[in-house]
Formats: C-alpha cells, sequence, structure tokens
C-alpha cells in the first residue's frame, strides 16, 4: 500500500497501491468491496468524504480521478501535476481539495468545479504531505526541502516557514483544536509547532528510522507516529513522552492513525497488510494485499 484513508465513521478504508488499482474496504470485516479501476500508474494519495460517496485518487503521474464511492463509476479526471502526487486531502466541509505534489507545490481546488485556485510555490523540494487546519484557513506543507510551510487558504499566500528538522519533512497534522502542528521527518523526530508564534513546543524521539506518517487522536490528548523501523508510538501531548510502542509488521510503516473514536490504531505496512490494534496488542489482521 502506499496510501489509505477513512471515512469519518472509521467502517471504509479506501488504500491506494502501485497495481494502479485503489480499493475500498470495509473496515470490521476486512472485506474487500470494490476497486477503483481506471489509472496508469501507480495509486500515490487517496482521500475520501466523510460518508464515503466521493472518493479522489491520485497518481504517480500526476492525473486526479474522483470516483462515485457508491458504485465504483468514475466522475471526472484531471491532470493536477506533471509528477506525482504525494498527498490529497479533503476541508472540513469539502468544498477545498489540497494536492502535494512532486513537482515541488501543492494546489487548491474547488471541490464543486474541480478547478484549480491556488497554487503554492515556495519549497525548493518536493511537497510530500499537506493538511487544512480544522478551520479551513490554513493549509499546512511538509517538503523534502526540510521545512514546513504555512499557507493562507483564501489568497494562496506562505504565512510562516518552520525550520528544525535537519532532513525532509514526510508528513505532518493539525490538532483537532489548531493550535498545534505536528511534524515527522527523516530525521527520526516529530516535532509539535505552536500555530500562533510558529515556535517548536517539542521533539518526540525513539524511532530508529525515519518517520513516514504523524497523526492527533481525535480527543488531541495524543499523538501517533509510523516509522520505516516497523513500528508505531504512541505520544502523550501534554509532555511528549512516549505512552506505547507498536511492533509486529514485517517490513516499515507507511502510515498509522486513531479509528473507532480512539478505542483503537490501525498501522499500514509495505508488508502489504494493515493491522488493528488495541491497547499496545494486536487485535487483528485488517487486510492483505500480498
Amino acid at each position: 500500500m502506499l496510501a489509505l484513508a477513512f471515512t469519518e465513521d472509521g467502517q471504509t478504508l479506501v488504500s491506494g497501491a502501485d497495481d494502479e488499482l485503489a480499493m475500498m474496504w470495509d473496515v470490521e470485516t476486512g472485506e474487500f468491496i470494490r476497486p477503483l479501476v481506471g489509472h496508469t500508474d501507480s495509486v500515490t494519495a487517496v482521500a475520501v468524504t466523510r460518508s464515503g460517496n466521493t472518493v479522489y485518487t491520485g497518481a504517480g503521474n500526476g492525473e486526479i480521478r474522483i470516483w462515485n464511492g457508491k458504485d465504483g463509476t468514475l466522475k471526472a479526471s484531471v491532470n493536477g501535476h506533471g509528477r506525482r502526487l504525494n498527498a490529497m486531502v479533503l476541508n472540513r466541509d469539502e468544498s477545498r481539495l489540497l494536492t502535494a505534489s512532486e513537482d515541488g507545490t501543492a494546489a487548491l481546488w474547488d471541490t464543486r468545479t474541480g478547478r484549480e485556485f491556488a497554487r503554492l510555490k515556495g519549497h525548493t523540494g518536493a511537497v510530500e504531505d499537506a493538511a487544512f487546519s480544522p478551520d479551513g484557513r490554513l493549509a499546512a506543507t511538509a517538503s523534502r526541502d526540510a521545512t514546513a510551510r504555512l499557507w493562507a487558504v483564501d489568497d494562496g499566500r506562505c504565512v510562516a516557514v518552520l525550520t528544525g528538522h535537519s532532513r525532509m519533512l514526510t508528513s505532518l497534522a493539525f490538532s483537532p483544536d489548531g493550535a498545534w502542528l505536528a511534524t515527522a521527518s527523516a530525521d527520526f523526530h516529530g516535532m509539535v509547532w505552536n500555530v500562533t508564534n510558529f515556535r517548536s513546543r517539542f521533539i518526540l524521539e525513539g524511532h530508529t528510522s525515519h518517520l513516514a506518517g504523524i497523526h492527533f487522536s481525535m480527543d488531541g490528548r495524543r499523538l501517533i507516529t509510523a516509522s520505516s523501523d516497523g513500528t508505531a508510538a504512541v505520544w502523550d501531548m501534554d509532555t511528549g513522552t512516549q505512552l506505547a510502542m507498536l511492533s509486529g509488521h514485517a517490513g516499515p510503516l507507511i502510515d498509522a492513525l486513531f479509528v473507532d473514536h480512539d478505542t483503537r490504531v490501525i498501522t499500514a505496512s509495505t508488508d502489504g497488510t494493515a493491522c488493528m490494534w488495541a491497547g499496545k496488542r494486536e487485535e487483528k489482521e485488517l487486510l492483505s494485499v500480498r
């Protein structure tokens, strides 16, 4: 798997892979629901509406496709970027789509018209990840140039450049209240930043290889990081201390997320599996795409 996204209720998972397919899965049963067929390159980014009615996919050739999530039919396609799509995300009211690309830019799209309305330029390396603030006013981007940038969504203006990591950034996420931004890096560390004054709050140390993903819990009290060392770590947002380390995959992790109202964690790996965890124990192998 190269990418994954969940519906709001956590019951449906959308995955992208290097076989040119996006797949929809039932999280509770682990059963395959339907494929989304049509890309001519690896599916490297996915996003899904809260209801699951619409799915967005991005490919290695820069193409964006929009699908009916209920029957898998193609609704539209657009040549969004000239190079690989690394990430895509919807804002809270699903009126905007934010895409991040290997071409060193991010783009803002109007989902009602399918048109791009702002191109976010300034990074000197590929943009690996992107996120909207909860209120939709800011967009954040993480780049191989080892910086994160904050942008005003209304006009595409860069409002801050966050420096502190020593190697490329791989992932970022806003806290549910929008007060904090968490970044993950190939320097083996995560960092948490104050969105008001742009200062670092603390550094998350403990992984032994580069971080691939970082996310907040729904209540904002915890963070989870996924690493190519094959583990996921859960962190306390008050102190920055590590609460748990989840290990068991046979390969590097590509992401880890809190699901089911923060009661469980799902991890996805390059070993071709996604696993569900309850507490510190692996509950079940959710799916296998070997």
